[in-house]
């Protein structure tokens, strides 16, 4: 299998870090998905993407359970209608080996986007998750994030039902993931406060101690109490949905990552902290271009902390990858640690749509 000749090449870097298998799988994904933009990489349309603040259609969710290569994607220029982009991402899953969408979510998602198509801000994304074992085709793992209008908020109350789940504060579904055979609700609702969080979990059917974790977590995470509250008024919250019979099978709080830690410098170095108690991976390597910036934050998306009904809780992180220094070299510095099993897949990326629309920069500097 050979790299597409238009992949851009700060993908190409980026994927570097991964084992070559896993790179040159990435590279047919990616190449399939933004095909349809244009070759010539300075064109506006490489920075007017919705899913992250640098308007690049491509962005990576890193663990601290282990270093496994996750991404998101959009699916088509950003002058595609975005009502059409959910079948889209569907399309280009299919064309890669996904099956058995749950036919009753995709059509009622497909009407919602029909039917309201001008409350739409970007319509769908496309998630990838590499896995270890089995043929190159089923070594991935799709997840469909299809953006929910304000209209679809009585249709979400029925999963609410469903699964046996009620919300926070007014929360707002934002976004559906849509695998196989789980679905993913995220929604943005005002923060919680600490002391607040058994109720939060509890409405999802976490226990009191399932809440102390997740407020340990918080406090290691942002490095000081939680006795004045969270560090932002607002907040994304998820619930990942298995079986009916199971109910909530995760959840995830998200933050803003520059709301957490500051600028692209100091997310970079709280992030090795946190993730190198356990597995940095390949997320070193390629954020090395951000080390010591200071000033804001324009590569990192959306930071989370899962806490799963089974195993233990997972941090996440979301990062537009930055342009690469000319002397780096992922091969030799990808991490040897091994991963832990049993952690909670979430994607920081599809926290809500708040990326904003990128702006046109020079192209030298536009990543």
């Amino acid at each position: 299998m050979t790299r597409p000749a238009h992949l851009h090449p700060v993908i190409a870097k980026a994927l570097e870090c991964w084992p070559r298998a896993d790179a040159e799988l990435a590279a047919e994904v990616v190449g399939r998905a933004l095909d349809g933009l244009p070759h010539d990489l300075c064109h506006q349309a490489w920075s007017e993407s919705r899913l992250g603040r640098r308007g690049f259609p491509f962005e990576l969710a890193f663990s601290d359970a282990g270093d496994g290569l996750r991404y998101t994607l959009e699916v088509d220029r950003p002058d595609r209608a975005c009502h059409r982009r959910l079948p889209r991402a569907a399309e280009v899953a299919a064309s890669l080996g996904a099956c058995d969408w749950p036919e009753d979510v995709m059509a009622a998602l497909e009407r919602l986007h029909r039917d309201h198509r001008d409350a739409l801000r970007f319509g769908a994304w496309l998630g990838v998750r590499h896995r270890g074992g089995g043929c190159q085709r089923k070594r991935l793992g799709f997840k469909l994030y299809a953006e929910l209008p304000a209209a679809a908020a009585s249709w979400v109350e029925g999963l609410e039902a469903r699964w046996r789940y009620s919300t926070w504060g007014g929360a707002r579904p934002v976004l559906l993931g849509v695998e196989a055979r789980r679905l993913e609700v995220y929604y943005q609702t005002l923060s919680p406060m600490p002391h607040e969080l058994p109720t939060v979990l509890g409405r999802a059917g976490f226990g009191a101690g399932q809440a102390e974790v997740l407020r340990r977590s918080l406090e290691q995470a942002y490095g000081l109490s939680l006795e004045r509250g969270m560090p932002a008024p607002e907040v994304g919250m998820s619930y990942a949905l298995g079986g009916e019979a199971a109910g909530v099978e995760a959840f995830t709080l998200y933050h803003p990552a520059d709301a957490v830690f500051g600028g692209d410098g100091s997310i970079r170095r709280h992030w090795l902290e946190l993730a190198a108690r356990r597995d940095g991976g390949p997320y070193d390597a390629i954020s090395q271009p951000l080390d010591g910036r200071t000033g804001g934050n324009l590569h990192h998306g959306m930071f989370g902390i899962v806490v799963a009904k089974q195993g233990p809780s997972s941090l996440a992180l979301g990062l537009t990858p930055p342009r690469p220094l000319a002397t780096a070299s992922c091969r030799t510095r990808r991490s040897t640690s091994h991963r832990r099993p049993g952690r909670h897949d979430s994607d920081p990326a599809a926290f809500a749509p708040a990326g904003r629309k990128g702006q046109n920069h020079d192209c030298a500097d536009s990543h």
